[in-house]
C-alpha cells in the first residue's frame, strides 16, 4: 500500500514539473520525495535564481501536519546561519491547492548518502562536519527551537565550493518553544530511534540538549561505523534510556590514531541525564574548533 502510495504521488509530482507556484517558481525536476512533502528543483521567474522548493502534498493536508509545515516555514525564516539551509519564500498556490517552502538549491551530498558512497571520513572531517552542525546548534537553541531529528541524512555537506560546508535541513519535527504551539502529544515519540536522546525515547520532556545527545550518536557513528545501539525499536530505545553503548575506543576504525579529547567529548554528549550534558551547543562547538585546529596545527608538522 505505502509503495503504491509513492508511486502515485511520483507520478503526481512528474507532472507538476513545469508548473509555476506562486506565479514565482517554475518547477524544473523533482530532487526528492518523502512521506509528507515532494521537493523540486525551480527557478524564479523573476531572476532566473535556482532554487528549492518544497511542496506539501496534498493527501496528507490535515490541520495538525499543515501547522507542522507552517511552523517549519517560521523557523527557517527566523535563521540566517551558514550551517542551516537558506530560507527564501512561503506560499499557498492556489491552481495546486498546495502549501510550499521556498529554500536555496543546495548541491551535494546528504552526510549519509557520502559516507555510504565513500566510507569513513577522515578524523579531520569527522571534527569539521560536526563543529559546523554544533554551530547551527547554537543558532537553533537560541531561538528556543529543538531539531528532534538529528541524524547523518539531515545533514548536508555541500562539497563545491572548497571546503565542504555542513548545512543542517528538514525542520518539520523541529519543536517550537510556544507553549500554544505544541504539536506533539505528551508522551509521543518523535523522531528517529536510532539517534533519539534517553528523555525523548521515555516521553519525557525534552530541551536543546537532546539535540546534543543526538549529535554525540553522530560522533560516535563517525569514529566507529555504527550507532550505540541497534537492532529492533524496542532494543534500541530501551539502550539509549538505560543501556552502555561499547566504547568508541575500542571501536574506532578511523585511519587516524584514536583522540582522547574527541572520545571524551562523545562520551559527555551520550550521558544519560542532560543536566550531566554540555549545557549548550556552543561549548560543544568550541571543543571541536580546538581539536580540529590541533589537528591542522600538527598536520602542518
Amino acid at each position: 500500500m505505502e509503495a503504491s502510495k509513492a508511486q502515485t504521488r511520483l507520478e503526481q509530482a512528474k507532472e507538476e514539473v513545469g508548473q509555476v507556484l506562486g506565479g514565482r517558481w517554475k518547477l524544473t525536476g523533482i530532487v526528492g520525495q518523502g512521506g509528507m512533502a515532494t521537493v523540486y528543483k525551480a527557478e524564479s521567474m523573476m531572476t532566473g535564481q535556482s532554487c528549492a522548493v518544497k511542496v506539501l502534498s496534498q493527501d496528507v493536508v490535515k490541520p495538525r501536519i499543515l501547522s507542522r509545515f507552517e511552523r517549519e516555514a517560521r523557523i527557517l525564516s527566523s535563521l540566517n546561519h551558514t550551517n542551516v539551509s537558506h530560507f527564501i519564500d512561503f506560499g499557498f498556490d492556489e491552481r495546486l491547492e498546495s502549501h510550499y517552502i521556498v529554500m536555496e538549491l543546495l548541491r551535494g551530498w546528504s552526510l549519509y548518502r557520502y559516507v555510504k558512497r565513500h566510507g569513513a571520513l577522515p578524523l579531520h572531517a569527522v571534527v569539521s562536519i560536526t563543529g559546523q552542525i554544533a554551530s547551527a546548534l547554537e543558532a537553533v537553541g537560541q531561538l528556543g527551537v529543538v531539531h528532534r531529528d538529528l541524524k547523518p541524512s539531515n545533514i548536508f555537506l555541500q562539497i563545491k565550493p572548497a571546503p565542504a560546508r555542513a548545512k543542517l535541513i528538514d525542520f518539520g519535527l523541529a519543536k517550537d518553544p510556544d507553549p500554544e504551539l505544541m504539536l506533539t502529544r505528551p508522551g509521543q515519540l518523535c523522531g528517529t530511534a536510532l539517534y533519539m536522546s534517553p528523555e525523548m525515547a521515555q516521553g519525557h520532556p525534552i530541551d536543546h540538549r537532546s539535540d546534543l545527545y543526538s549529535l554525540g550518536v553522530i560522533l560516535y557513528e563517525l569514529v566507529t561505523g555504527r550507532c550505540p545501539f541497534s537492532g529492533g525499536l524496542l532494543p534500541v530505545l530501551q539502550g539509549h534510556a538505560h543501556g552502555a553503548p561499547p566504547s568508541a575506543a575500542t571501536l574506532w576504525k578511523l585511519k587516524e590514531e584514536p583522540h582522547a579529547e574527541l572520545l571524551e567529548l562523545i562520551d559527555w554528549l551520550l550521558v544519560k541525564d542532560p543536566d550531566q550534558r554540555p549545557q549548550n551547543a556552543r561549548v560543544v562547538r568550541q571543543k571541536l574548533v580546538k581539536i580540529y585546529h590541533e589537528l591542522s596545527n600538527a598536520g602542518s608538522h
